[in-house]
């Protein structure tokens, strides 16, 4: 007597495969028209620090993701399991420096008059001429400072 395999089983291991191959090949950014042997922005992260809600951290850095410099901000498009940068900035210190400052007046107007933003960026070589550079921000947000009421 032999056993007989139930025939929902290749159907789950194929199911199974393409699935794991979707999503390897689905997360990848693809650069085109990128600056030869040069540093381009290729990522940048926004991390924030400080007591708060998780909804008001979400809602602040996305609001200190819109400060950022052109030079310094990373538009993809999304494709067919992939995403593509077109034309990415090269990268300059300058454009950080910048962003950090409208960074700051941000955090002034919404109330963090002692805030302290800080950056970090690498370059990763990779096929040959792409050097792409991750920059980071942290941003310690410190005390928020509001006004409950004025007089005249």
């Amino acid at each position: 007597m032999t056993t007989k395999q139930p025939q929902f089983i290749p159907f789950v291991k194929i199911s199974i495969a393409l699935f794991a191959i979707f999503l390897f090949t689905g997360c990848a950014v693809v650069p085109k028209n990128y600056p030869k042997n040069k540093p381009f922005v290729f990522e940048t992260n926004i991390t924030v620090e400080g007591d708060m809600s998780k909804e008001e951290k979400d809602r602040l850095e996305s609001q200190l993701a819109n400060q950022l410099d052109d030079s310094v901000q990373v538009r993809t498009a999304s494709g067919f399991l992939k995403s593509i940068l077109r034309n990415p900035p090269a990268y300059d210190s300058s454009a950080v420096e910048k962003s950090k400052d409208y960074m700051q007046l941000l955090l002034k107007s919404s109330g963090y008059y002692y805030s302290e933003i800080s950056d970090t960026h690498y370059v990763v070589i990779r096929k040959g001429d792409q050097q792409r550079t991750t920059v980071n921000f942290h941003v310690k947000t410190g005390k928020l400072i509001t006004l409950d009421s004025v007089t005249y």
